[in-house]
């Protein structure tokens, strides 16, 4: 069994985003079924057309394990407020295909997640998360060059006089470049790659910086010779600098005059391939490798993958920062890569935007942002103004590896909101559930008369509440950090864990 490594690999299980759509949709959907038919119905006769009318097949929705759970978040969506209203029906369409429009590109899933009349045709996404489900966008090559040639026929039917400049370089990073980096043999796990690196890496390098740093005299403030620890922090960074860390530093370590120059590091790869050193746990599972040769699975073989992997991730970084100064000098396209992203909008119909929110025939056009929590919605809003507002999206590109099994390739990635990891991450989000709850629990008109009848009684049945679930929220909110991976759970929680440790997968 693979140790607690496999589990950080994942790319992010977009099950629940998909049974929670499902779950909305039911939900609505029996709304208004009773609303026709009467609160009489038998339960099951009325969720079998709530299911029907939403396009779900029965099948799929009895794989749901946590069915209950997903159908109380499914209520508290449709019995928000905010939803208002979206038609009869709320259908389930992100599962779907329609017809796309970018040359290059193949996907054909729907921006839509669910839809209801022509206003009201959403994308989902959950309060809080910066996980995949959470993505604009996640392409790659062709798609990455689709949804780029939408955003400037977008931007020059808005403004004609505008020149966007830079763009041969641009396409040639999306469609040839990152084309180029597609894998369908990769017997290696990425971050598995990178830290296995890193561990030999680290070894040969130490000597090197603190006899370079006695060389050059390189000391601390009061004078004296540098200790190991700022030594191994700045290796630590210097491999985050040359974009082969499997996690990203903020590179405030690197000591002046010891940062490797690329051809050394380049001849660092090649020794690496030459060593004696084992190779650690970096094989994609078992089950991708049952026709996989054993010759292919030779310690030389797989050295060279990883060394393959990391100058993919190198040269991606070096794309990342091209493609973040074309849109820095192109700042007005910015806003209409986002909508592009979030809207599916050239891609569906072939067509710019008009300005104004799309109400056209294409359902697959996401036209309204549905922003929900464990307790309903926390913002409605139209795609098009959402976008114009949030161009600073595009700011924060991701230019990285995506895939799962022995097929990897570079992606370009816009997430849907921009959370800093860290502590900061875990104070914001305790600080946004407690004020939802309190805005829920103590703050709705009605709350004390309704439930307690003496003013004690009111106050301790509000705060229990009140307690509980926020407390319930957290527990719920951790178990989806810690679906992105240990370390992203330990990142949020502001722990920095050092050395290695192998362990079966959380059962949460």
């Amino acid at each position: 069994m693979k140790s607690y490594k496999s589990f950080l690999l994942a790319e992010g299980d977009t099950s629940d985003a998909t049974n929670t759509e499902m779950a909305i949709c039911l939900a609505h959907n029996m709304n208004t079924i009773r609303g026709k038919k009467g609160t009489h119905l038998p339960q099951e006769e009325l969720f079998a057309e709530a299911q029907e009318m939403a396009g779900i097949a029965p099948a799929k929705w009895n794989k749901v394990t946590n069915k209950n759970e997903l159908l109380a978040i499914g209520t508290a969506v449709a019995d928000d407020p905010q939803l208002g209203n979206v038609g009869k029906w709320l259908i389930h369409s992100g599962t779907g295909r329609a017809t796309t429009h970018y040359k290059k590109g193949s996907d054909v899933t729907p921006k839509t997640d669910l839809f209801g009349n022509a206003r009201n045709r959403f994308s989902l996404k959950k309060a809080g998360d910066s996980g995949t489900g959470a993505q604009l966008m996640s392409a790659k090559s062709g798609e990455a060059s689709g949804v780029m040639r939408g955003a400037i026929a977008h931007l020059q039917a808005a403004e004609p006089d505008v020149i966007v400049k830079g763009t041969r370089k641009t396409f040639d990073i999306l469609e040839k470049k990152m084309l180029a980096t597609s894998r369908n043999d990769l017997n290696v796990e990425v971050r598995d790659s990178k830290n296995d690196f890193a561990k030999w890496y680290h070894d040969v390098r130490l000597p090197e910086v603190k006899k370079l740093a006695k060389k050059n005299k390189i000391v601390d403030k009061r004078g004296k010779g540098l200790s190991d620890t700022k030594f191994k922090d700045h290796i630590k960074d210097e491999l985050s600098a040359l974009g082969v860390a499997s996690t990203s530093t903020k590179q405030k370590n690197l000591i002046d005059g010891l940062m490797i120059a690329r051809p050394d590091f380049d001849n660092k790869m090649n020794q690496y391939i030459k060593s004696n050193v084992a190779v650690g746990d970096v094989m994609v599972s078992a089950k991708h490798l049952k026709n996989v040769s054993p010759k292919e699975l030779t310690k030389t073989k797989l050295k060279t993958q990883i060394i393959d992997v990391l100058k993919i991730s190198m040269d991606s970084q070096e794309w990342k920062e091209d493609l973040a100064t074309f849109l820095t000098t192109n700042a007005s396209l910015k806003k209409w890569l986002v909508y592009e992203a979030a809207s599916g909008l050239y891609k569906f119909t072939g067509n710019a935007s008009t300005g104004k929110k799309y109400t056209g025939d294409e359902t697959a056009v996401a036209n309204t942002m549905l922003v929900f929590y464990e307790g309903g919605i926390k913002t409605k809003e139209n795609t098009f103004t959402w976008s114009m507002a949030n161009a600073s999206l595009a700011d924060n590109i991701d230019v990285s590896f995506k895939g799962s099994g022995r097929a990897k390739y570079i992606k370009l990635g816009i997430a849907a909101s921009y959370e800093p990891i860290g502590t900061p991450l875990m104070e914001e989000t305790v600080n946004q559930i407690f004020e939802e709850e309190y805005n829920n629990i103590l703050l709705k008109e009605g709350y004390f008369s309704d439930m307690v009848a003496d003013v004690k009684g009111k106050i301790q049945f509000a705060a229990r509440t009140l307690w509980e679930n926020i407390i319930k929220r957290i527990i719920l909110k951790m178990k989806d950090w810690a679906a992105k991976g240990l370390t992203y759970l330990l990142d949020v929680m502001g722990i920095e864990m050092e050395g290695s440790v192998a362990f079966k997968t959380p059962s949460w």
